[in-house]
């Protein structure tokens, strides 16, 4: 019995996290298809993707980052927390406040910090440094004062700000640090809100979680409106502005478990905080209509719920078209962004845009529920990240050599053949050294 039980909670929770997997396989197509836009014609379709991509997958990592795998109950027991590259800290069994925080060892969190994001940023650097001193050595790239040195590469992989020009081997690999920083910068922050949550209620420890995000969006300001215009090492002023978005994205990943609470069909247990499986049973009993079988009342009851979840996911739908959409006039009317640059323009607009085009691509994979393919690359976003830059190049060569035309056609055949590459060469990788894409060793 408890088996079935065991079963029917891991099927549960594969659902709950479809749609976050569905969000990273959007937004990692949204990434290589604006890499793939390089022409003039082809700016302003790039500009509006830049608005938001890199965005989305800060919110998705703050959606997911050091969440408890039990979140339900009185002593933590109930559904796992949604997957994800971010999704690292394992359980502990405790309650803890602050949005169902993980609350692990400082020494556990760096070390699944170092094993998931720096030792792959690490391999693949050193792996891009050397591939790009070989294009140089035949003249496939163009040697720019010492921009072929062997240790001017590394020390622009050790500093690791794409701005500060010398990470020309692999640009996209800029999140990789950005990203260390700012779930540094979230575990520390969810320690003393937890700690402050305990002294003063839990309500003293949101509070404190929403005014540091706050205090990332002031740090946009003064880069925007400011005169601040500061590289430091491994994208640290990105990360400072990113804080918000990462804040705000525990804040949706809460809103979220209560759209998937009510998306949970009738009839199967939903571990209800302090509710046995035994009570909630003979509460829907109670709930049958005189003179109808208790079996054929909950097959009603059933067809409701899932009528409403249909009308919920299509207003969902509708409602990422249209944020998606208001994003359009914000890029005409607020120009070229770049979160990587620290490119924001008008400040207060780049923040508006950033946020409906992520809201929009959430709304949208929650609508898109399931989907093999999208859930697949969602899953393997770390590895098209760190490597479709090579095909990329490849292409890019190739149609300079065959003097292809490089409109739309081409960027939207380049983006496919190089998802599908990363994709065929994953597994070749985690057989042979599956620490580069930051996973550990089979015992």
């Amino acid at each position: 019995m408890e088996m079935k039980e065991v079963k029917k909670k891991k099927e549960r929770n594969r659902k709950r996290s479809g749609w976050i997997d569905i969000a990273k396989g959007i937004g990692i197509c949204i990434i290589v298809l604006g890499h793939c836009c390089i022409q003039d014609n082809q700016i302003p379709f790039r500009d509006y993707l830049f608005s938001f991509n890199t965005v989305l997958f800060f919110t998705l990592s703050g959606m997911t980052f050091c969440r408890r795998r039990n979140t339900a109950g009185e002593n933590g027991a109930g559904g796992e927390a949604a997957g994800g590259e971010s999704a690292r800290c394992e359980s502990t069994g405790c309650r803890s406040a602050v949005w169902d925080f993980d609350d692990r060892k400082a020494s556990v969190f760096f070390r699944k910090l170092l094993q998931t994001i720096v030792v792959p940023y690490l391999c693949w650097a050193l792996i891009s440094i050397a591939i790009f001193l070989l294009m140089g050595r035949i003249g496939l790239v163009p040697n720019e004062g010492d921009s072929l040195g062997l240790w001017t590469n590394l020390k622009g992989m050790l500093y690791a700000n794409s701005e500060w020009g010398q990470m020309m081997w692999n640009r996209p690999l800029w999140f990789l640090p950005c990203l260390a920083i700012l779930e540094i910068l979230g575990f520390m922050l969810l320690k003393g809100c937890t700690k402050l949550a305990e002294r003063r209620g839990e309500k003293a420890g949101e509070v404190c979680w929403l005014l540091a995000g706050c205090l990332g969006g002031v740090w946009i300001l003064a880069e925007g409106f400011g005169s601040l215009d500061v590289q430091l090492p491994w994208e640290a002023e990105t990360a400072a502005g990113m804080l918000f978005f990462f804040c705000l994205g525990r804040v949706w990943m809460r809103v979220s478990d209560r759209l998937e609470n009510a998306d949970s069909p009738i009839g199967i247990e939903r571990d209800e905080p302090g509710v046995p499986a035994a009570a909630e049973s003979s509460v829907d009993t109670e709930r049958t209509e005189p003179g109808v079988p208790a079996a054929a009342e909950k097959k009603k009851a059933a067809a409701r719920k899932n009528t409403n979840t249909v009308r919920i996911r299509m207003f969902a739908g509708a409602g990422g078209v249209i944020l998606l959409i208001l994003n359009i006039l914000q890029v005409r009317i607020n120009g070229t962004t770049d979160t990587r640059a620290d490119l924001f323009r008008n400040p207060l607009l780049y923040m508006l845009g950033a946020l409906l085009g992520t809201l929009g691509i959430l709304l949208l994979a929650y609508a898109w529920k399931q989907s093999v393919w999208m859930e697949k690359i969602g899953r393997s976003s770390l590895a098209i990240l760190v490597m479709h830059k090579f095909p990329l190049q490849a292409a890019d060569v190739l149609a300079s050599r065959l003097q292809l035309p490089k409109g739309y056609p081409f960027s939207i055949v380049t983006c496919v053949c190089s998802i599908l590459l990363c994709l065929a060469v994953e597994p070749l990788v985690l057989r042979i050294l599956p620490e580069m894409l930051g996973k550990g060793r089979r015992r």
